[in-house]
């Protein structure tokens, strides 16, 4: 059954172990930013007319009705939500201790004065309360605005939440809600427990019923749950000196010792883009693990123990149709946003002037390069050596090389970039690789290694830009690739019509 039948039949259908959360298109409904309607029988997300949506996520509020300091977690609230004017916010769990009923009743109050659509996905200590989550979630149903469902796999609360394009016509982005469990059962394996094999089932054929109702390509999603998953150790270790992380890392990563494989399943997918977690108070750090971002909240309760870091909360912005999001940190203490981010491409220098595109006449498709045999240590080894071989390629190849080992090649000419925006390139190779971009060295992968990946960002204006990049082999195994990615392109890898060369002319010689 096809996922446009089932938002035609305006109801919540079940399909063998999923709930995809089906929102009629014809009642009066909740929109986003300032026209929300007072309808909350039925609540259908959209984007606005600028095609982009909002999201801010509270987490680890750790509320007590009875403590002292409670007002100040509903302050913290009401200023996040006041000066972000979210679409819709998502509570990460540890999100109510004690009493419960009425802690519920006052937390969730700022967001329903707000008329903001919300969603819970619970932590472990809410699964320790006397009253277990599954009566809570049934509270929670009949609150105003509350968007979810308790689902039939393991867990309260796996939803899958479609926000749909500014005109209303079809999906442009997914919410994925997960239900990260409590505490594992038998604790020689692991402290915390983990997403089982029947929620990821859940979200593979979800997933799966999406694309095939988007014309087999997959609609860009988001997944949020509590405790953060294995993964998220591999951010800092491989990018905190690198551009594709910011944030404050105070403490370890507490995931599940064991791997169930989420995260395998979202490469697969090729669908989520973020992955939002909390649980460690003293991480609010965000960074990308490939093309899969993986990020923390900003820890939201005064009553949370054990940190140092600023109360408030992760905002998250979307795009329609789009694999790219920004994120930021908002607290009551700071009126500019904190830690902003940008996914695809870090821009980490967003605001700086792009290079000027260059006149180039007599261009043709692909690139000069020359080849060269000998020992080289590095890159800058290769001018030494003698040309060994030149010629027109289409695209980078190394498959002309003579030798199995101790080759190097310099191709130049230049790359025809699409849009003017911050371009974020790599390179992997084994073993050294330098990539420039008008003259400037962007991405420095030298050196005798085995293969790795490198990457480096640089603005640049539509049109041609001169490209140059040195590659040399040392020995056992060789390969290099490149590729590059902005805010609305993913990846691009060795395109068509994306190298070209300056035929020589009479003048050129």
């Amino acid at each position: 059954m096809l996922y446009n039948a089932l938002i035609r039949n305006n109801m919540n259908i079940k399909i063998p172990g999923i709930i995809v959360l089906v929102l009629l298109l014809t009642a009066s409904c909740v929109k986003n930013n300032n026209n929300k309607s007072e309808e909350v029988n039925k609540i259908k997300l959209t984007f606005n007319k600028e095609q982009t949506f909002k999201i801010v996520q509270f987490t680890d509020i750790h509320y007590k009705s009875t403590s002292a300091r409670k007002q100040e977690n509903i302050d913290i609230m009401n200023h996040v939500i006041k000066s972000e004017n979210p679409d819709f916010v998502v509570l990460t769990g540890d999100i109510v201790i004690d009493p419960v009923e009425q802690g519920w009743k006052e937390i969730t109050k700022p967001l329903i004065d707000a008329k903001v659509p919300w969603t819970v996905t619970f932590g472990n200590h809410d699964g320790e309360t006397k009253i277990k989550k599954d009566v809570i979630f049934s509270w929670l149903k009949e609150m105003p605005f509350f968007i979810g469902e308790k689902g039939t796999v393991t867990g309260v609360n796996n939803s899958a939440i479609p926000i749909y394009s500014n005109d209303g016509t079809k999906v442009g982005f997914v919410l994925y809600l997960f239900d990260s469990n409590e505490y594992q059962s038998t604790p020689k394996y692991s402290k915390y427990d983990w997403i089982k094999f029947d929620q990821i089932a859940w979200y593979r054929q979800t997933s799966d019923s999406l694309k095939a109702a988007n014309n087999n390509q997959p609609i860009p999603a988001l997944a949020f749950f509590h405790i953060p998953i294995p993964e998220f150790s591999l951010i800092n270790e491989q990018n905190k000196e690198k551009t594709r992380f910011t944030g404050q890392q105070f403490e370890s990563v507490k995931p599940s010792r064991v791997n169930s494989g989420i995260f395998a399943s979202f490469i697969e997918k090729n669908d989520v883009v973020g992955v939002f977690a909390g649980h460690d108070h003293e991480n609010s750090y965000i960074g990308q693990l490939g093309d899969i971002c993986l990020s923390y909240g900003q820890v939201s309760g005064v009553e949370a123990v054990d940190t140092s870091i600023t109360r408030g909360a992760r905002v998250i912005q979307i795009y329609e149709n789009k694999f790219a999001l920004e994120s930021w940190v908002r607290t009551p203490d700071m009126n500019e946003k904190q830690y902003h981010f940008f996914y695809p491409a870090y821009l980490s220098d967003k605001g700086k002037p792009p290079h000027p595109a260059v006149d180039a006449a007599n261009l043709l498709p692909g690139l000069r390069y020359k080849y060269y045999e000998g020992e080289m240590g590095s890159c800058a080894d290769i001018s030494k050596l003698k040309i060994k071989k030149e010629g027109i390629v289409k695209g980078i190849s190394i498959d002309m090389a003579g030798a199995d080992d101790h080759f190097g090649f310099e191709f130049d000419g230049f790359i025809n970039i699409p849009e003017t925006d911050i371009y974020n390139f790599y390179t992997s190779s084994d073993d050294g690789s330098m990539l420039l971009i008008d003259g400037e060295l962007v991405v420095n992968n030298d050196g005798s290694h085995s293969k790795q990946m490198e990457e480096g960002s640089i603005a640049l204006e539509k049109g041609y830009h001169k490209f140059s990049l040195l590659y040399f082999d040392d020995y056992m195994g060789n390969s290099i690739e490149i590729g590059f990615s902005t805010l609305n392109q993913r990846e691009m890898q060795n395109q068509d019509q994306l190298f070209y060369y300056q035929e020589l002319t009479l003048d050129s010689k």
